[in-house]
């Protein structure tokens, strides 16, 4: 995967996914909120795949949410010159032993709340191939059947 960074306003990336996920969210009658600060620094980054990995950790807990809200936040993390990326929703949540598995190509994880037909498994493998390529860490945390935050830190030079 090739990456082609330009000076970007992250809030303005972020905005964007609000619009374009605005209306899915609206169709489960899911609250979605974005919450960024103004002033963030500019962010070095390939502003095509910043917003191809959000979209894609939105569109997830859209899918695996059936009431609530999912909501998109980033923070500036001073001390680590780096910003903090957080889609957090009140789905269905994550057991344990199967959070190892979420960045691996090809691997679905099933819960017994779920019975809708998966992904291709693909669309966190290529969000952490996106993370890595930016330098940045990507991790999640769940609880079953309280919901997922999935944690996303770049730093803001390449």
């Amino acid at each position: 995967m090739f990456i082609n960074t330009t000076k970007v306003n992250i809030e303005k990336v972020l905005n964007d996914v609000y619009k374009m996920m605005v209306l899915p969210a609206k169709e489960k009658k899911l609250h979605l909120i974005l919450d960024v600060p103004k002033n963030l620094p500019l962010f070095e980054c390939d502003s095509d795949k910043i917003f191809r990995l959000v979209t894609n950790l939105v569109g997830n807990s859209i899918k695996y949410t059936e009431k609530g809200s999912v909501s998109i936040t980033c923070n500036y993390l001073q001390k680590k010159n780096s910003i903090l990326i957080t889609v957090s929703d009140t789905g269905i949540g994550i057991h344990q032993d199967d959070l190892k598995k979420l960045f691996t190509s090809f691997s679905q994880v099933t819960s017994k709340n779920y019975s809708r037909p998966g992904s291709s498994g693909l669309g966190l493998a290529i969000s952490k191939e996106i993370v890595d390529k930016h330098h940045g860490e990507i991790w999640v945390e769940s609880v079953p059947d309280e919901g997922t935050s999935v944690f996303v830190q770049l730093p803001l030079q390449q």
